[in-house]
């Protein structure tokens, strides 16, 4: 009776590297994903198994996304927060300040209140015409008659609707023979004097008490700065006449002369307009 024949030894073989391959695998650590095995090796599966099994192989393969919340609020959102409690706190703030106001310590509470308007009010464009830019009153001679020997004349937005809004005035004025017009200031406006007939010494005094004189002819102009002490003193022997142009529609005028000496008699003015008159003028 023949015996048994051993396997062949190649197919041997085989089936111990297989074994060795295998525990192999078992024993080293698995180091990221774990390869699928080759299509060539599942070609004996059903088509309908093959895609479901590589259908839900790549759902698992898919990388997970972790939503990372920030650890401390936005700078934007922080900034919408804060004017949103500004806008919730701005009726409070308006009934506190309604409350301070009426308080029985302020002082701006009185019988009545009354409406101060810086300027004049506007015509309405309906009743605006030419004659509202149009003034006569520089027109003629004013009064010399007096202990000054001057006439000054002044028209503002108050006489002339047309200066309203625009910041100016004019103003003439009129020296009789040793006329002169006595140191003011015009506090909101500066001056400057033209002269249309005579010859006058006009200056002013700067804050450092330095004088500034000049003599001036027809056709000279000259210019005061805004609130400076000047004055005017007609050295001819004619009338002289003069006009001036303010930068306000309100200038304003305050007279040293007029403060000072309009209660006192008239022997202390004749002093002083003979000291003005004997002050030494410039040589040209």
């Amino acid at each position: 009776m023949a015996s048994a024949s051993p396997p062949s030894p190649p197919l041997q073989d085989n089936v111990d590297s297989q074994l060795r391959s295998h525990r192999a695998d078992l024993a080293t650590p698995a180091r990221g994903p774990r390869r699928h095995q080759p299509l060539h090796r599942m070609t004996s599966l059903p088509a309908t198994t093959m895609a479901t099994m590589m259908t839900f192989t790549g759902f698992l393969r898919r990388p997970t996304r972790t939503l990372r919340l920030p650890s401390s609020p936005p700078r934007m959102w922080m900034m919408m927060k804060m004017v949103g409690f500004l806008f919730r706190m701005a009726p409070f703030c308006h009934r506190l300040t309604r409350c301070v106001r009426k308080g029985p310590n302020c002082a701006s509470r009185c019988g009545k209140q009354t409406v101060f308007l810086n300027g004049f009010t506007c015509k309405n464009p309906a009743n605006v015409s030419a004659s509202d830019f149009k003034t006569s009153n520089l027109n003629h001679v004013g009064n010399t008659d007096n202990f000054y020997r001057s006439s000054v004349t002044i028209v503002t937005a108050a006489d002339f609707p047309g200066l309203n809004t625009l910041g100016l005035s004019i103003a003439r004025t009129d020296l009789d023979v040793d006329g002169l017009v006595m140191a003011h200031s015009h506090p909101r406006a500066s001056e400057m004097l033209f002269v249309n007939k005579g010859v006058v010494i006009v200056g002013f005094i700067d804050t450092g008490s330095k004088v500034f004189q000049k003599l001036l002819k027809e056709g000279d102009v000259f210019v005061f700065p805004r609130g400076l002490l000047h004055y005017c003193f007609n050295v001819g022997y004619d009338l002289a006449t003069m006009f001036s142009v303010f930068n306000s529609q309100n200038p304003g005028m305050v007279s040293v002369a007029d403060a000072m000496f309009e209660q006192l008699d008239s022997d202390l003015k004749d002093k002083l307009v003979r000291r003005l008159i004997s002050l030494p003028g410039p040589k040209g």
